[in-house]
């Protein structure tokens, strides 16, 4: 009634259609006519396998309208369809998350062209930490893992930030290295080791980093880092404490602000696809970018947020105990609550007893002497 044919019957006419040219001259009329058919059932059923959403079917069709004689189909409209099938078929892989299959069909150029900006995403995929604390000296290794897209940007901020420390004036004592580890699967790591004798060297150290979220693990420990030490030693025993403390829920606000944001732009760019329609190439182009885009940023928003998950801080403390060295360690996460970590230790001073060792020694040796004498 509406003027609509069957796709069963579509489908028969061109079954039907391509049998019976099987057996007949290709340049007689009868030959044509059912050239002519085979091509308004093709029509058909393209327009139809459109109308489902069903893209692999639309390319499959195209490809038999373009096996047509010259003339049946404008060569120019059967490209502006076949690219816009593309297009769709890429955005349908998009959205079910095969983003290497849509690359392949649609072009490096069109996935490229809608990545998330370099300075979206975090410097490393992944920051740990051990800080070192003994009586003489605190030290603080930061292990940066940096994926393999990412190599060249970390190798000129971890550079800048080595010249920034090398003209810094650091304290007595303190000192900083900066080195490029290669790890397994295109993973590189940076390893910045620091020697600090007191609080005011690390302050130093922090003053030298940019403001960036990138740098805020480093920056907040480095201004935290302030063990409290406690020496109650008599003559015989000897009673030592120490207790470092941190609040790293800056740095956790700071990463989570960063996902938050890609996550909103992530969203703004799926109601851009959403709202697009499918008139043409272009309408469905930008809709695929539109799609990439909210994929990609929302990948950077998950990189930070697997940041704010796994980063780590090991603190390990060592003080004399007795003979012998005690030693404590602990973890800390972004997330956990500040609370003091103390470590503290009671047992024979060893200088008072050799101090006392040494005097009774002495004592005897002068009794020794005396009685000697008097004899």
């Amino acid at each position: 009634a509406d003027g609509a044919v069957d796709p069963v019957y579509a489908e028969l006419m061109v079954r039907a259609a391509g049998s019976a040219l099987a057996g007949l001259p290709a340049d007689s009329a009868r030959a044509q006519e059912l050239q002519q058919w085979r091509a308004d059932g093709l029509r058909q059923l393209t327009a139809e396998a459109r109308r489902r959403g069903d893209w692999t079917a639309v390319a499959a069709l195209l490809d038999q309208m373009a096996m047509l004689p010259p003339g049946l189909v404008a060569p120019e409209t059967l490209a502006e369809e076949r690219q816009m099938a593309t297009v769709q078929q890429a955005l349908q892989l998009l959205q079910q998350g095969n983003r290497e299959a849509a690359t392949t069909l649609a072009g490096p150029d069109v996935v490229a062209a809608a990545l998330a900006p370099q300075t979206s995403l975090p410097l490393a995929a992944a920051w740990q930490v051990t800080v070192t604390i003994v009586p003489e000296r605190t030290t603080a290794v930061f292990a940066a893992d940096v994926l393999p897209d990412g190599v060249e940007r970390a190798r000129v901020a971890f550079g800048d930030q080595r010249a920034r420390w090398a003209n810094a004036t650091l304290p007595e004592g303190a000192d900083v290295q900066v080195d490029e580890q290669p790890l397994a699967d295109g993973l590189t790591r940076w390893r910045v080791a620091m020697t600090f004798p007191s609080r005011d060297a690390a302050l130093v150290l922090a003053q030298s980093l940019p403001p960036s979220p990138d740098w805020a693990l480093m920056r907040t420990l480095l201004q935290q880092i302030a063990p409290d030490w406690a020496d109650r030693s008599g003559v015989l025993r000897r009673s030592m404490r120490v207790s470092q403390q941190y609040d790293l829920g800056v740095v956790a606000r700071q990463w989570q602000e960063q996902a938050d944001l890609l996550e909103q732009q992530a969203a703004q760019f799926d109601a851009q696809r959403a709202g697009a329609g499918a008139a043409d190439v272009a309408t469905v182009e930008a809709a695929l970018q539109a799609a990439v885009q909210a994929v990609n940023y929302r990948n950077a928003a998950q990189l930070w947020q697997n940041l704010l998950e796994s980063a780590a801080v090991v603190t390990e403390m060592e003080a004399p105990d007795g003979f012998g060295v005690a030693r404590r360690t602990w973890l800390t996460t972004l997330t956990a609550p500040s609370q003091p970590q103390t470590l503290q230790v009671s047992g024979p001073n060893p200088v008072g007893i050799l101090f006392l060792l040494i005097a009774g020694v002495v004592v005897l040796l002068l009794v020794s002497g005396l009685l000697w004498r008097l004899l």
